[in-house]
């Protein structure tokens, strides 16, 4: 396994004008419970980043979609005393307020539009909802009853990022199910039968099923969202306590799962109908608690709570590296890495050519090739129409809506590529640049963005 070592410096204090992020930049926001520390990790340039001091026990971790706050719960281990949720501003590192919720949170999410924060407390037996407009507690919905019934001991939480579906999943430990928190009216309906200790929880991107994370079963449950039923993957070991326990959701629909006691990440494509191939671990050692995949879909992250470290899976190669981090318990339970959202791809410009050059004041076009690889078909995938190269359109056929394509393998690695070809003289680029980028979209709308490097010959 190969390691990533960060020097990360400890100080008392970190400067308000200090950017922890650019907005190119990968972030991991690592909680560590040893230290009451959040961890900023840097994951694109590689940089000490600074401890940043909150309440006690920190555990659960949400970032905003917008990525201006991550949201810490602090356990704080006391039965007597509310805990707290801190507020971490990422432009500068500063903790913008801290807000008292219920007894021991644990689970934190924030909504798709990063209106509301939520928060499962685990000996309230309560969801918290913060308004993220004046970060104050908007509700406080109960998930247990008067009469005894109910859901007991939450932990994990998650939000279905499906508009029509205005719900929010709380796993529930001491009652085995699956609470619903219905958004519109804050009512709750409750999933039995799921599986003993639910842990950690997730939504697919549809907001058709939600994951959940069995640590007494060594399982998955797949439940439907609509109709309830619940499906089971096996994810390790069965018996008590046998250990997955963080979920996240790729952008490819992959779930990766994390077993504190097989110390694997599992990697499940809920799709494939080979039971040998739809659950598969990846060793990763130590005992995996958090996961969370970046936004582009290009690596899983992984808190090792005992071995003070991140593991990075790259989800092209499946290769695992790891950070050294200068906690000793980092838990990152949640959604806690922050990122680009357009999914990275390789281009080659002018294919088969050993001469990058472009002339600005051609007026043909210059060919570009987006690469396929074994997880990305470019031809399958890219709406040709929609890419341009250094700002410049694609060229279309007669009908002025249908982009002039190939799709042929450039790079003679065995996967068809999708060559585009763009119109040469409506190309902006900065005098003295020689990288230029390409943008564009998924047939499902999502971005992609790609990097390459040329000789410029300006045009006259």
């Amino acid at each position: 396994m190969r390691h990533l070592v960060f020097g990360l410096v400890m100080a008392l204090l970190l400067s308000s004008s200090s950017a922890l992020a650019s907005q190119s930049s990968t972030m991991a926001f690592v909680t560590d419970s040893a230290s009451n520390a959040l961890l900023p990790i840097n994951l694109t340039s590689v940089q000490p980043s600074v401890p940043i001091s909150v309440g006690a026990a920190p555990f659960g971790v949400a970032v905003l979609p917008d990525g201006s706050r991550v949201y810490v719960s602090n356990r704080g281990f006391s039965t007597r005393l509310n805990s707290t949720v801190s507020v971490i501003a990422v432009a500068d590192g500063s903790v913008k307020t801290t807000i008292t919720v219920g007894r021991m949170p644990m689970g934190v999410a924030a909504d798709s539009q990063g209106r509301y924060v939520y928060v499962a407390n685990n000996l309230s037996h309560s969801l918290t909802v913060i308004a993220t407009a004046t970060d104050t507690v908007f509700t406080t919905v109960p998930l247990n009853n008067p009469d005894g019934t109910g859901s007991f001991s939450p932990r994990g939480v998650a939000v279905n990022p499906n508009p029509g579906m205005p719900y929010v999943y709380v796993t529930n430990r001491s009652s085995d199910d699956l609470a619903i928190v219905n958004t519109t009216d804050w009512s709750v309906e409750r999933v039995g039968g799921i599986g003993t200790d639910p842990y950690g929880v997730a939504v697919a991107k549809d907001g058709k099923t939600v994951y959940v994370a069995l640590e007494g079963d060594g399982k998955l449950a797949l439940v439907d969202a609509v109709s309830h039923q619940v499906a089971k993957i096996d994810v390790g070991p069965a018996g008590l306590n046998s250990g997955p326990t963080g979920v996240a959701v790729g952008r490819d629909g992959k779930v990766y799962v994390t077993n504190t006691e097989s110390a694997n990440l599992w990697v499940v494509d809920p799709a494939n109908v080979d039971p040998a191939k739809r659950s598969v671990p990846v060793y990763v050692g130590g005992k995996p608690v958090g996961v969370s995949v970046s936004p582009d879909g290009s690596h899983v992250y992984v808190a090792n709570s005992t071995g003070a470290s991140l593991f990075v899976l790259s989800t092209a190669s499946n290769q695992v590296s790891t950070i050294s981090l200068p906690g000793s318990n980092p838990i990152a339970f949640g959604i806690f890495v922050l990122g680009p959202t357009a999914i990275a791809v390789a281009i080659d410009i002018k294919p088969g050519s050993n001469q990058k050059t472009i002339n600005l004041g051609s007026h043909g076009v210059t060919p570009v090739a987006i690469l396929s690889t074994s997880t990305f078909s470019a031809p399958a995938l890219v709406n040709p129409a929609t890419v341009t190269l250094a700002g410049a359109p694609v060229q279309l056929k007669g009908d002025g809506v249908t982009a002039v394509i190939e799709e042929r393998d450039v790079n003679g690695d065995g996967f068809v590529d999708l060559v585009v070809h763009v119109q040469t003289d409506a190309m902006v680029v900065p005098q003295g640049e020689t990288t230029v980028v390409l943008e564009g979209k998924t047939w499902t709308g999502d971005d992609i963005r790609g990097e390459g490097t040329v000789r410029i010959v300006p045009g006259r």
